[in-house]
């Protein structure tokens, strides 16, 4: 039978989307405490963050293309394309 080495925590931080293109983070400074920040560049750390937890790259940039779509048009914009990606045609009804 295999030993396993003793399970360790290491907290990596916290953050999170709170709307409005703004987030919070709280972050460990190298041992040194924590960093609590909020904002715009917090919500762009946030969005780096989410695009490389993202398996595929075809997933990222869906993901990059609907956010960059909803900036633009508002949104219900990543809902127009559905269409042209739809896997089945069932799942493209009203899609003419």
């Amino acid at each position: 039978m295999r030993k396993f080495a003793p399970f360790s925590y290491s907290h990596q931080g916290s953050l999170a989307y709170i709307g409005s293109d703004k987030a919070i983070a709280d972050l460990p400074i190298f041992g040194q405490g924590n960093l609590a920040t909020g904002g715009v560049a917090t919500y762009l750390f946030w969005r780096s963050a989410y695009i490389s937890t993202l398996f595929s790259l075809r997933n990222r940039v869906l993901v990059s293309t609907d956010w960059l779509a909803t900036k633009l048009f508002g949104r219900y914009a990543p809902s127009f394309s559905v269409c042209r990606r739809a896997p089945h045609p069932s799942f493209a009804q009203g899609c003419e």
